[in-house]
């Protein structure tokens, strides 16, 4: 198995074939928090004239350049996130896991069942 961020995140139980971390998919589902959040605020900016370059808030920082940060940062973890989950299964990421075949538990239909417990309703407090 490769070497992966469980290594020094999970505990020693985890780190191996069975383990059903999904750091990848979580990384890669906050990058695409973070690309809405930042359209949401590019609509915001829109509405309000404020994507201009003449919107200086912070150390010549205009609003449009600091809120392309954030699309760039989302992208940039949507990307990481699915190489990494691509690195840590081994190319299995994504996907789902195989079902198991249901057993059938065989009962013997000819043995009487036992009838369940009858329910007993409290009185209502005043």
């Amino acid at each position: 198995m490769p070497v992966t961020c469980g290594d020094c995140c999970c505990s020693k139980e985890c780190n191996g074939e069975e383990c059903g971390c999904k750091c990848g998919e979580s990384v890669a589902t906050l990058g695409a928090f973070f690309i809405l959040a930042a359209a949401a605020f590019w609509l915001v900016g829109f509405l309000f004239g404020w994507n201009g370059p003449d919107t200086h808030f912070q150390s010549d920082l205009t609003y449009h350049q600091f809120n392309m940060f954030w699309f760039y940062l989302g992208f940039a973890t949507v990307a990481f996130g699915i190489l990494y989950a691509i690195y840590a299964r081994g190319g299995k990421a994504f996907a789902r896991e195989p079902e198991a075949p249901e057993e059938e538990p065989k009962e013997d239909k000819s043995a009487l069942a036992a009838a369940p417990t009858p329910y007993v309703m409290l009185a209502a407090e005043p």
